[in-house]
């Protein structure tokens, strides 16, 4: 009859293992061989089962004739009598017969159409044995055993299954027990694996075959016990099945007759390696394994390898079945107790841990049932809860505890182990008897492991830190604390321990900050107190000099600690007075001695439940800590006085403690419960003041005079502490002024305030006292750091400080120094003034107050001159002349001072805002109204004062004085209202003398009279400039204090330039000195002259502009100079916040007020030396509000005077490029200058509380401030210039965090603003290009860049609104794009418009149809471009990269020098040439992805990846050279490509052509492989043709032509069938699993042919490698007997015969060692019962004395290997491992974790079978070493030699 379809489908197709399970699991046959027969992949076809006939050439015919003779121990062994038994047998006539018969029974197999046909063919060949009883040998004997094991499949029904048995029970009564021994292997291999899915009506006979013919083997057995086994376990899987105890009686015989030790270590080896036997491995340990009671020997019965068993049921325990690790820990609580012998006498503690670890990860499952016999395991026998308390102990804590903590000090688990363990620990304090134990000897353990794991990667970090704050949360806090508290005293006691517990404590309060009433009533406040008590100690008992550093860092730690605990206790602990429950104890108990009682009262399973002492509440944790505060105060600023600095620290230490008790004694309100508390006020005090005076720290100074201010401000200090004392007041306040110095200027703002909080302290006015008395001291050196140090008080201090005159005194003192006798009080007066005075009427209030005394008297008159008649008035009554002179003397100098700067604050400032003591004498004087200014009352009070004469009667004791106090009166109002008109002969003289004078006071570095003389020289040239040229009103303005800088490039300068109009300008006027020019260049150059460089400065910049552009070529080298400086000073600055050292950096040198002057220079100089550019129109409705204001410079002076119009412009040079001009080279530098210091002071503000931080923020904000502003005014002069300097910067700045962008947007009032700026600077060389003038694409190239960049940055609607500017420009290059610039500039703006419509895409605006319209046609042209330009370059390029790698592979010359094979990439490659890597690397990255974005047209976008495959992609796929390694950008673009729906059809031809054609595919390197994996999977998944194309290629039958070439065709199959293996290792597991019946009938197919090469065989080898690793071990059931058989086929034939050196045979060879070395590792369950064929699979793998018995097929050919004649040690490429570690690590690895991996996968060919012997001899050995180590297979190393062998290149670095 016919068979169904679905039947006859299954014949030729894989058994699937899911069928295979679900018929096993059922109890009927019928049900079972309905499910496999309906499986579609259930049956072998009959074309795979003929692939190992006798047809076979060289094969199994010589094969099975030669395995006929006996054996005589071995079952690979004996080669003599076996080839004399071929001999003897191969002349009979009968066996001839036989062997005929044989043949012609086996022929029938191929023609088996039904089932029926199944069960013919096995009665023919069951008749044709059964014809010749004669002999007791089997012909043909490997093919039976192959047709027999394909007619136990699964998928065929119980009748076929039962008549192939009746076959195999035949043939094993005719070849006897001996027979069987020989052909153990032969026959075994498809009767041990059969078990689990026979029928019910089947087990019978097959069980009858096992104990008839295998169990009397006896030790013969032992190669294949452990096969044995795994094939008798399925029939224990039900123990009321049929089997069940029939199978028990065999297991018990076999174990009765290999010994009980073989036959458990066979069963440790089944539980580790076999996971779906483990459920009937437990069944049969459960009744068959003895209990091990104490004391007892258990090696006869378990064998001596304890180990082994220790690591089987921790296999079991770590198995996901709940049934297995409910059976493992069965055993473990009746057969292995933790006080029994094979716990605690035969097993080591490593063993213990193995065991303990994988039994505590039961409780992670929290099943019930699981986690009662783990505590029954671990508490013991049942009994009371002390009972089991003992015994866990005594047993089970010490290996509990080691186990748990070496898993959480395990820093390599992966990331989601880490937290594991202490989930574990969590889990185990459910129970109580368990949990209060193991906390007490684990927590502190635990904690710490979670505080030393800070340094590892953040995400792990994270997860302990949330399981380690639950754990904390759920231990009694009394054993975590009372295990801390321990811990600190132990190592204060010991000088050596280091402070671990205090740094645990520190941990804990800083990760986990929610803590429990518990700890912050009662454990916070114990171990603070502690700590204190502690210290008290420790200071009190060690000297300074005897303090080790061990003792300084816990001393240091403790007080850090006491800081941190201190707010975590709440207030009312403070308030809370002792109860009855807290009993008082014995009043002359310390608090260290109640903390020890109440931490050792507890018992083992409950905490005490209170303290026994009040120590710890009340008023008594605030009195008694702060008494011993107080002493250890004292004593450590003793030992601090003598200058150690880390004494000194801790003395701030313990201050800060202090200062921090009186503050919590003021928050809680205890100032009247703690009575008095006497101390030694005096000797105290004294220690501070002793320290104060020689401390070099602020910190140190500041802490001391608060604690002194709080002890002062408490009431219960006796006696108390003054703070109205002038003496308290004038210790601390002159401590404070020293740090008000140029030296300390990190620290004046804290200093400021520190000295008005003591002056708030005290009732009376000590700070104006003070400061006057210091600036009046006989040493000038004072008097000038007392001015310094009020300078710093006054500046930085604020108006509602200065509001009730505190500082009136000093500020005369200054005025003096104006008109001091001795020049350095002079200079520092006006230093104090430019830099300090922050507002002028701030001194004018106290001095208007004096001149509107209302003690002076006038009387209105009239006086008579030359007959005219003026009004005076007149002194009636004397006044104080001499007082008013000195304050008209004191404003004169300030007029002096101040000029137009005072004069325009005066007249702005309405004198309503004077104090109230001016407004009010103002008014009685009748010289006060509401709308008048400064100005008016003091030019009216003037006035008065030059009117006024004294009486006659007076007249003669007052005129003297009188005229002194006019003059000085009109000295004032000439300064207000000063204006030029003297001669010139006087201007000539004057201007003559004071030039010498100045050049004289240069030469000898005379630097104080050379303000005034400047100032006189401005006056003259001034009314000398009003003479020739218009009259302008330039307002004068002063300036901060100066600095330095450097005009070395002065003379250089000056000779160097070109002749030029602007050097022709250069001629000096007539009415001025010759001498004047040298004067200037003297001035601002020598280096002495530094300190008053602000004032030349000054000078230069109010005289320039009148001279009509005479002294402009001296701006040049006075704007390189302050570029110089202000470079220095930004290093100086970012020096800092690298060396991260403020308090002992040399920023301090560099003053803030002297960056800020030098900026201001610069910000002028620039002004009048670069050229000023006009706005673009477009540009100007959109700019700033504060672009388009009139602001002035330093000295009121309007930046833009000049014009480009100014400026000489020299001429072109012919054909070449325009060069920049002095002033536009000057504005590049001071922009570039600019953005150093931009991003110098943009460096994140430091957060540390130091003051000198503080400090440092200060002047980050000043200078960023200023930096701001110098390039607002830049940018209004040339805006374009600066966004090209901001490129230019961008473009060679390496830090990633470039702060152009920022400045940008600071500066333009809009990112179109920006942009148009942008893109007029490229359109205007665009306009330009094919003229010859090609010198600034590099220029261009930057800014292309930049601009890209910027649009990068910007948000989706800002970029919407820059859009219509930007494709303006875009439009402008197509338009032009025809030259070679033109078209380099296509792909830069090409990178820009898709960083903008990367932006817009992101908006609604591509919405509307034009401008997607508009977007879609310049993408496309601008794409097109700019791929016929990477065609282009590609062809140049490649002939330079193929020459460079000729070069390097010797098969030409080397290039001519200089050369450049490869180029250092850059920060910003600034190169106008594009290579073709560039652009096709862009493609890669922005365009393919985008395409469907921006190009929205199904047509265009197919358009754009056409253009893109066949002028980017293709031109790389057709270079012709050795490998085909394509160029990964290349392979990148098409990548993307293959990703975008319907574009199959541009990409098909080129990598089709590439993989299915090109010879060269798999020449390349391995990483290029890995690009093509995602093609050819989409290839293959497209088009599903393909993959069967490339079968039919592999299969195709071999060519009858004489004349073809066979070489040529195995090549060519071989790569066929590589590039099925190829394309089966691209996919992920399983994705061609539908194809596997057709690549497992072309594999048989191949191996069928005559003929084949060892070449084609191999790469069989490799596709067979592939598949077990890319797809399930349940699908692949049928192959096995196909495996097995080829392994075999391979191995005798070596054990026949050893190939010669370099012979082809060894490829196949090692092929078929890599195939079975990667079984090997990966130990599927399937391979795992045919492994004994191969190696030994027995404990006795180690044992290499066991005889022929346990010999395995490696070991033979191994020792075949070594007995042979050409044999040497040094052939071998693998050397036997040392350890059994060492046979897991790869031989090209470097990693230290042990994982399972190939040894072979390094080895390529080899050219000696010698070079396998290492691999023949420890097969067995590493394969046992991996399978008791318990590790994982090493996935990737399997990938990456896998992929190594597939592509023959190498790697290219």
């Amino acid at each position: 009859m016919d068979l169904p379809e679905s039947v006859e489908s299954s014949l030729h197709h894989q058994p699937s293992l899911s069928s295979i399970r679900s018929a096993t699991s059922s109890q009927s046959s019928t049900k079972r061989d309905h499910l496999a027969i309906s499986n579609p992949r259930s049956a072998v076809s009959p074309k795979v089962d003929t692939s190992f006939g006798t047809n076979q050439p060289g094969g199994y015919g010589k094969g099975e004739l030669g395995s006929i003779g006996k054996r005589t121990g071995s079952i690979w062994k004996g080669k003599g009598a076996e080839k004399a038994a071929l001999s003897l047998l191969s002349n009979d006539s009968q066996w001839k017969k036989y062997q005929t018969q044989i043949d012609r029974s086996l022929q029938s197999f191929e023609s088996i159409k039904e089932w029926a046909d199944f069960i013919s063919f096995l009665s023919k060949l069951l008749k044709t044995i059964q014809t010749f009883p004669g002999f007791n040998e089997i012909p043909r004997k490997l093919l039976i055993a192959k047709r027999l094991a394909q007619c136990l499949t699964p998928a065929l029904p119980s009748g076929v299954h039962q008549r192939a048995l009746d076959v195999y029970g035949h043939i094993l009564s005719v070849i006897g027990l001996e027979g069987l021994k020989r052909d153990l292997l032969i026959w075994s291999s498809g009767l041990f694996p059969f078990f689990q899915y026979a029928s019910t009506s089947a087990k019978p006979m097959l069980l009858n075959i096992y104990e008839v013919h295998y169990v009397p083997l006896k030790n013969a057995l032992l190669p294949a016990i452990k096969a044995f086994l795994l094939a008798l376990l399925p029939g224990l899987e039900e123990e009321a099945g049929e089997a069940f105890e029939k199978v028990m009686y065999l297991m018990d015989i076999v174990s009765s007759t290999v010994s009980p030790p073989i036959f458990f270590q066979n069963l440790w080896m089944i539980l580790i390696s076999t996971p779906g036997a483990r459920t009937n491995v437990l069944c049969y340990l459960g009744r068959r394994l003895p209990k091990f009671g104490k004391g007892e020997d258990i090696t006869p019965i378990v064998g001596s390898d304890i180990g082994l068993m220790i690591r089987a049921f921790a296999a079991a325990l770590e198995d996901d079945n709940l049934l297995v690790q409910r059976g493992t820990l069965d055993l473990l609580v009746t057969g292995l107790r933790l006080d029994g012998a094979a716990s605690s006498d035969f097993s080591t503690e490593t063993d213990r841990k193995i065991l303990m670890s994988s039994a505590l990860t039961v409780v992670m499952r929290r099943d019930l049932s699981l986690s009662r016999r783990l505590y029954g395991w671990l508490l013991g026998p049942e009994g009371s809860s002390d009972e089991q308390v003992a015994y866990l102990r005594e047993w089970s804590l010490d290996v509990l505890k080691n186990t748990l903590k070496e898993n959480m000090n395990d820093v390599s688990s992966s990331l989601s182990e880490p937290q594991r363990p202490y989930r574990i620990f969590i889990s185990l304090l459910d129970k109580w008897e368990i949990g209060y134990p193991l906390t007490d000897v684990l927590i502190l353990d635990a904690l710490r492991s979670l505080k030393e794991s800070n340094g590892d990667d953040h995400e792990i970090v994270s997860d302990r830190l949330m399981t380690g704050s639950t754990l904390y949360e759920t231990v009694d806090p009394y054993l975590v604390w009372r295990g801390l508290f321990w811990g600190l005293l132990n190592e204060f006691e010991s000088p050596d321990l280091v402070c671990d517990s205090l740094d645990l404590i520190a941990f804990i309060l800083r990760s986990f900050s929610k803590q429990e009433e518990e700890i912050q009533t009662t454990h916070l406040p114990i171990i603070i107190v502690t700590l204190v008590e502690l210290l008290h100690r420790v200071f009190f008992a060690l000297s300074e000099s005897l303090m080790t550093d061990i003792q300084k860092t816990k001393i240091t730690g403790a007080l850090d600690l006491v800081r941190q605990i201190l707010p975590q206790i709440p207030l009312e602990v403070f308030l809370h007075l002792p109860s009855a429950s807290v009993s008082s104890g014995d009043p002359g108990i310390t608090p260290l001695e109640s903390a020890t009682a109440y931490y050792s009262s507890s018992t083992d399973l409950q905490p005490p439940s209170e303290i026994t002492s009040s120590s710890f509440t009340g008023t008594e944790l605030f009195k008694r800590p702060f008494q011993k505060l107080l002493a250890l105060s004292r004593r450590s600023l003793s030992n601090s006085l003598q200058g150690n600095n880390q004494i000194e620290d801790m003395t701030c230490g313990v201050l800060e403690i202090l200062k921090d008790w009186i503050d919590l004694g003021g928050q809680v309100g205890l100032e009247g419960d703690i009575g008095t508390i006497e101390w030694d006020r005096d000797a105290w005090f004294n220690e501070v003041r002793e320290q104060a005076n020689q401390t070099a720290s602020f910190d140190t100074l500041e802490i001391m005079i608060r604690v002194s201010l709080g002890l002062g401000r408490v009431p219960y200090m006796q006696p108390p502490l003054k703070t109205n004392s002038r003496l308290v007041m004038s210790a601390l306040m002159n401590n404070v002024l020293r740090f008000m110095t140029s030296s300390t200027q990190l620290y004046h703002i804290p200093a400021v305030h520190l000295m008005w909080e003591l002056h708030h302290a005290s009732s009376f006015k000590h700070i104006d006292a003070i400061l006057f008395q210091n600036m009046l001291s006989t040493s000038i050196e004072k008097r000038l750091d007392a001015i310094h140090a009020f300078g710093v008080l006054w500046r930085l201090s604020e108006d509602s400080d200065l509001s009730n005159h505190a500082l009136d005194g000093p500020i005369f003192i200054i005025l003096d120094t104006l008109n001091a006798s001795n020049v350095s009080l002079r200079r520092a007066g006006e230093t104090w003034l430019r830099c300090d005075l922050k507002s002028y009427t701030r001194m004018l209030d106290p001095i208007m107050c004096i001149l509107l005394d209302p003690s002076i008297c006038r009387t209105t008159t009239t006086f008579t001159f030359s007959g005219k008649e003026v009004q005076g008035s007149r002194y009636d009554r004397p006044i104080d002349h001499a007082r008013l002179n000195y304050v008209l003397e004191s404003l004169a100098s300030l007029s002096r001072f101040g000029g137009q700067a005072l004069n325009r604050v005066i007249r702005a400032t309405p004198i309503s805002q004077g104090s109230e003591r001016l407004r009010e004498r103002a008014t009685k004087a009748k010289i006060f109204h509401a709308e008048a200014s400064f100005m008016d009352v003091l030019v009216e009070l003037l006035l008065q004062f030059v009117q006024s004469e004294p009486s006659k009667a007076l007249s003669s004791s007052l005129e003297p004085a009188n005229g002194l106090l006019q003059l000085n009166a009109l000295e004032i109002i000439q300064s207000i209202l000063s204006r030029g008109d003297i001669s010139a002969i006087s201007h000539k003289t004057t201007e003559t003398v004071i030039v010498a004078k100045l050049l004289y006071c240069i030469h000898e570095a005379k630097l104080d009279i050379q303000n005034q003389l400047l100032h006189v020289l401005q006056n003259i040239i001034s009314s000398a400039a009003s003479s020739t040229q218009h009259k302008k009103k330039i307002s004068v303005q002063g300036l901060p204090s100066s600095g330095n800088s450097d005009f070395s490039k002065t003379s250089a300068y000056l000779s160097d330039e070109k002749p030029s109009v602007e050097r022709n300008s250069l001629s000096i006027s007539d009415n001025l000195s010759p001498l004047l020019l040298q004067m200037l260049v003297k001035g601002v150059s020598v280096k002495s002259n530094r300190l008053v460089l602000q004032h030349w400065v000054d000078f230069i910049l109010m005289t320039a502009p009148q001279l009509q552009g005479h002294l402009r070529p001296l701006l040049y080298p006075l704007g390189d100079c302050l570029i110089k400086e202000l470079y220095l000073l930004a290093e100086s600055i970012r020096d800092v916040v690298v060396s991260e050292d403020i308090n002992h950096s040399t920023v301090h040198n560099a003053a803030g007020s002297e960056i800020v002057m030098l900026l201001n220079a610069l910000e002028k100089v620039v002004s009048l030396a670069a050229p000023a550019g006009s706005v673009p129109v477009s540009l100007s409705p959109n700019l700033d509000k504060r672009q388009t204001e009139v602001t002035t410079g330093l000295f009121g002076y309007v930046s833009n005077v000049f014009t480009e119009s100014d400026l000489a412009r020299p001429s072109t040079p012919e054909g070449g490029a325009v060069p920049k001009s002095a002033g536009l080279r000057c504005l590049d530098d001071a922009v570039s200058l600019l953005h150093t210091l931009w991003t110098a002071s943009s460096s994140p503000i430091l957060t540390t509380s130091t003051a000198a931080a503080a400090g440092m923020n200060h002047l980050y904000n000043r200078v960023q401030d200023r930096t701001r502003k110098a390039l607002e005014q830049f940018y209004r002069l040339q805006p374009s210039s600066v966004v090209r300097i901001l490129a230019s910067c961008w473009a060679s700045n390496q830090n990633p965090n470039c702060y152009s962008f920022e400045i940008l947007d600071t500066l333009a009032s809009s990112a179109q603003t920006a942009v148009s700026i942008m893109c007029q600077l490229l359109t205007r060389r665009t306009n330009t290009l094919g003229k010859g003038n090609l010198t600034e694409e590099e220029n261009d190239t930057i800014v292309y860049g930049f601009l890209e960049a910027y649009l990068s940055r910007l948000e989706g609607p800002i970029a919407v609104q820059v859009w219509g500017t930007f494709f303006a420009m875009t439009k402008d290059v197509l338009v032009g794009a025809s030259t070679t610039a033109s078209k380099i500039q296509v792909f830069f703006s090409f990178k820009c418009l898709t960083a903008l419509a990367e932006k817009v895409a992101t908006t609604s605006a591509l919405e509307d149809r034009r401008m997607r319209r508009d977007l879609q046609d310049t993408y496309s042209k601008l794409l097109d471009a700019t791929a016929a330009w990477a065609l282009r370059s590609f062809d140049g390029q490649f002939s330079v990269r193929r020459r460079a790698r000729d070069v390097s592979n010797g098969m030409v010359s080397p290039a001519l020098p200089g050369t450049p094979l490869e180029e250092k990439p850059a920060v910003f490659n600034t190169q106008t040439e594009v290579s073709y890597i560039a652009i096709a690397d862009f493609m890669s990255r922005k365009t393919v992805p985008n395409l469907r974005s921006f190009l929205a047209d199904s047509d265009k976008v197919l358009a754009a990846c056409s253009t893109l495959c066949q002028q980017v992609v293709a031109p790389a796929l057709r270079v012709r050279t050795k490998s085909l390694d394509v160029d990964p950008t290349a392979l990148s673009i098409l990548v993307g490509i293959t990703r975008i729906p319907n574009s199959i059809k541009v990409w098909r031809a080129l990598v089709t052509e590439a993989f299915m054609n090109d010879s060269r595919f798999f020449n390349g390197s391995p990483s290029s492989g890995a690009r093509w994996k995602p093609l050819v999977c989409s290839l293959v998944d497209f088009e599903k043709e393909r993959f069967t194309e490339l079968v039919s290629r592999a299969v195709a039958a071999p060519s009858a032509n004489i004349f073809s070439n066979r070489d040529s065709e195995m090549l060519l199959r071989s790569l066929n069938i590589r590039r099925i293996s190829f394309v089966l290792f691209a996919a992920e597991k399983n994705h061609f699993l539908n194809q596997l019946p057709a690549i497992q009938e072309s594999l048989v197919e191949i191996l069928r042919m005559t003929g084949l090469s060892p070449t084609v065989r191999a790469e069989v080898y490799l596709c067979l490698r592939i598949l077990i690793c890319r797809i399930a071990a349940r699908d692949l059931t049928n192959l096995w007997p196909i495996i097995l058989t080829e392994l075999l086929r391979v191995f005798e034939q070596l054990m026949e015969e050893l190939p010669p050196n370099n012979s082809e045979l060894l490829l196949e060879i090692l092929g078929a060692c890599k195939f079975l070395d990667l079984l090997l590792v990966i130990q599927s369950e399937d391979f795992q019962i045919h492994q004994w064929a191969f190696v030994r699979d027995t404990p006795l793998s180690l044992d290499t004395d066991e005889g022929d018995i346990s010999g395995s097929l490696m070991d033979h050919l191994a020792e075949l290997i070594r007995d042979s004649p050409h044999f040497s040690k040094n052939d071998g490429k693998l050397h036997p491992p040392e350890s059994g570690d060492d046979v897991l690590e790869s031989s090209h690895s470097t990693s230290t974790t042990a994982f399972r991996r190939p040894r072979l996968s390094h080895l390529k060919k080899i050219s000696s079978i010698s070079e396998l012997e290492p691999f023949f001899a420890h097969a067995s050995s590493a394969a046992y070493e991996a399978l008791y180590s318990a590790r994982d297979v090493d996935w990737t190393v399997v990938d990456d030699g896998l992929e190594a062998e597939l592509f023959e290149g190498s790697e290219k670095f």
